[in-house]
């Protein structure tokens, strides 16, 4: 009996001894698991949008006498005006990618002066300019499409644009003093090789080009700084620099 009760008390404390030496021996673990990263979500472009600024242009018309009056060549001599543009545009965000048509108005109120160079005495003095006439350049509406790409934090877009413009450009020659010629040769030439030569005065169709950026203020409105190209029959040019604010909705 006291044999039997000795084992029993050899047994407990070698069951104790095991537990407090496995409660002192290091736990086994497996790898910390990877920490969870949020999601960065990216600006969607997609949507409506409009615009509204300033631009400075700069506005240039050459014209060369048709053969009848082979011998006089007409230069505008360029000017700087300042003017405004409005605009509504629907962006197509596709990822890295966007497209963009867009039409618009843009309000200028130009009077270029034109001088005619004389090559012959048959016109006058040679090589003897004088101004004769101008060009009266006013507002424009225009279409196109904007395409590019943004950054890789899409808060800006990259882009280029073409279309077609409609502006208001009527030719004019000089009838008083002016510019000091008063019913000379050259400004009754003007006058009278315009309607054929540049067509009727009034809106007169062209193209445009041009390339810009427009980055994110805030979620919703957006700057825009971009250059434009404007082309017309007749040599007439119109080079516009605009700054826009715009709003997406």
């Amino acid at each position: 009996m006291k044999f039997r009760t000795f084992l029993l008390a050899v047994a407990g404390m070698s069951a104790l001894a095991s537990a407090a030496i496995a409660a002192d021996l290091p736990t086994v673990k497996g790898p910390a698991p990877a920490p969870v990263m949020a999601k960065v979500r990216l600006t969607d472009w997609t949507g409506f949008y409009a615009y509204g600024g300033v631009d400075a242009n700069w506005v240039r018309a050459d014209a060369k006498a048709p053969s009848a009056f082979g011998r006089l060549v007409y230069s505008g001599l360029g000017r700087a005006w300042a003017g405004g543009t409005v605009a509504a545009s629907y962006m197509f965000d596709m990822g890295s990618w966007g497209l963009a048509p867009e039409i618009g108005l843009n309000y200028l109120h130009a009077r270029v002066p034109v001088k005619a160079s004389y090559s012959t005495v048959a016109y006058g003095p040679v090589g003897a300019p004088n101004v004769v006439g101008e060009k009266s350049v006013g507002s424009a509406v225009y279409g196109g499409v904007r395409g590019g790409f943004f950054n890789p934090s899409k808060t800006v877009f990259f882009y280029g644009l073409g279309g077609i413009v409609g502006r208001q450009i009527k030719d004019q020659a000089f009838t008083t003093s002016q510019y000091g010629v008063v019913g000379s040769v050259a400004s009754a030439t003007w006058n009278t090789i315009n309607p054929t030569s540049w067509g009727k005065n009034g809106m007169k169709a062209g193209y445009l080009v041009g390339a810009g950026a427009e980055g994110k203020i805030t979620e919703r409105v957006t700057l825009t700084g971009r250059y434009i190209y404007e082309g017309y029959s007749g040599k007439t040019q119109v080079h516009r620099a605009e700054a826009l604010l715009g709003y997406h909705f």
